[in-house]
């Protein structure tokens, strides 16, 4: 199996702890470099280009931002250019109810911001379109999951540009899985597995067994959450309980057991270059929320907080 780079897993234990402070809101990847043209050649044949920036997954209810640029090359804002000064149309469309709303906002330095919310889970595509006399657009589009959260329900957001996925039990845990590459099936969380654990009576939350599945050949993070009626203990007493059909070394170095046809046991903490699974970190939340970061390989486990 490929070693994974010590500093992949410390960046994601560094992009979880700047987006704590910053939430589910897009990070607004565009570039404005002084060695970059900043204005979009209006020879024919020529357009600039729209750049949506947009969070993977968002809270039902909630007011997210979605961003969108007027770029020379789908990144470089072009704020030189008076074609970056228009009225830019957002498509904002739920795919399984069929039904769209569309908002208009006015570029403020090359740049359309959007305040938006959406009541209903599932996914979403946004589409976004721009027209002004001599000037020529390509338009771009993108797509999120939104998802129910309870307002008490702690949840670590989504990196952007990332495959992301996020669920929660509505009992007290909540998970946020993302990786570099590849697609997460829907998440689910389901109740305490019986005899079938690390022998410890189940997970901090009864409905709290996290099961998923990842196509894809990358590591990925998951990132545990738990709201503070669950955590009766202190964050570094709690142990990740892990259990795949993929062999592992478990906490304390020996090979995890089979139990009932899956490799079961505790995961270590990382260490330099580990490939998971591992726990990268455990930590305390503002309100004593618990969140518990681990590095995984490829591979569909089931996993839980104890």
């Amino acid at each position: 199996m490929q070693r994974i780079p010590r500093h992949r897993f410390l960046a994601a234990v560094l992009t979880f702890l700047s987006l704590m402070a910053i939430g589910m809101l897009p990070t607004g990847g565009f570039v404005s470099a002084a060695s970059a043209a900043t204005n979009c050649p209006n020879s024919e044949g020529t357009f600039c280009f729209l750049a949506i920036s947009a969070p993977e997954s968002v809270a039902t209810g909630r007011v997210f931002t979605v961003q969108v640029a007027v770029t020379t090359d789908g990144s470089t804002v072009a704020r030189s250019d008076p074609c970056s000064k228009v009225d830019v149309n957002l498509l904002v469309s739920d795919i399984e109810a069929e039904n769209s709303v569309l908002y208009v906002a006015k570029t403020s330095g090359g740049v359309a911001t959007f305040n938006l919310i959406v009541t209903n889970p599932g996914p979403y595509s946004l589409d976004t379109t721009a027209s002004k006399p001599g000037c020529s657009y390509v338009s771009d589009s993108a797509e999120f999951m939104a998802v129910d959260i309870p307002a008490d329900q702690p949840i670590a957001p989504c990196p952007d540009n990332v495959s992301c996925a996020q669920t929660t039990s509505t009992t007290g845990s909540a998970a946020t899985l993302f990786a570099d590459t590849g697609t997460f099936s829907p998440p689910p969380f389901f109740s305490a597995l019986v005899g079938q654990g690390c022998g410890d009576g189940g997970p901090a939350d009864p409905n709290g067994v996290l099961n998923f599945a990842y196509v894809g050949v990358d590591s990925k993070t998951i990132i545990l959450a738990l709201r503070p009626d669950r955590v009766t203990k202190g964050i570094g007493l709690y142990n990740i309980c892990w259990r795949s059909d993929l062999e592992f070394t478990q906490l304390g170095g020996t090979p995890a057991p089979v139990v009932d046809g899956m490799f079961t046991g505790y995961l270590p903490s990382c260490k330099q270059n580990d490939v998971g699974p591992c726990v990268l970190f455990k930590m305390s939340g503002q309100h004593n929320d618990a969140f518990f970061g681990i590095l995984a390989p490829p591979g569909d486990p089931l996993t839980y907080p104890n």
